[in-house]
């Protein structure tokens, strides 16, 4: 995961994006400040603003990686034709290793601090998780079709409740279980009770 974050900013931004991450896991919203990344980096408060110009900057740019990962990792699945139900999966493996990598970046897409005063962020951040259902409904519409589904469903209700199924993982094991298991332990046996109400009955291949 680091690798590909890599490829999408230069070392700074990269030093910027991995120190706020941390400092929001630890301290939420209100600990990423200038000074506090500059001290996190190693590096003179000022010259911060060579590379962003203001906190929003630094959200953006978050966002901006997320969505440049999920849409690569959508084109991904795509590429390799996987079946509906492990296209779910292979979607959510990729969840996991993201929030295991980088959880800080939960308390910043699900706060709503962040957007209460920002009203670009949140229009941002919206038209990320519509188009997150928009893919999750075309690939549970499929699934629908191809019989691996249960014909029942409302494909976008579903998508809606797969998505929440990070959400509510994530809390569990960040809050509740303080961490002390891998994040999979936690997740990937609500995903498979997911899947187990949603499926047809087809095996997955």
């Amino acid at each position: 995961m680091r690798k590909k974050i890599v490829s999408f900013l230069d070392k700074r931004k990269l030093d910027i994006f991995t120190a706020a991450l941390k400092l929001a896991d630890k301290f939420g919203l209100r600990g990423i400040t200038t000074k506090n990344l500059a001290e996190e980096i190693g590096f003179r408060e000022g010259a911060l603003y060579k590379h962003i110009k203001s906190k929003s900057d630094i959200f953006v740019m978050i966002l901006d990686i997320s969505e440049k990962l999920l849409d690569e990792k959508f084109k991904q699945i795509k590429k390799e034709k996987h079946s509906p139900m492990r296209s779910l999966q292979e979607w959510f493996y990729f969840a996991i290793d993201y929030l295991e990598d980088f959880p800080g970046i939960y308390r910043i897409i699900f706060t709503d601090e962040l957007y209460i005063d920002d009203p670009i962020l949140f229009e941002r951040f919206k038209s990320i998780i519509e188009k997150l259902v928009k893919n999750f409904q075309k690939i549970i519409e499929k699934g629908i079709k191809s019989g691996e589904f249960r014909r029942d469903i409302d494909p976008k209700i579903a998508a809606i409740r797969y998505l929440g199924i990070i959400h509510t993982s994530f809390t569990l094991w960040s809050v509740f279980e303080e961490r002390k298991k891998k994040y999979g332990e936690i997740a990937l046996p609500i995903l498979s009770e997911y899947l187990r109400t949603i499926s047809g009955g087809k095996e997955d291949e």
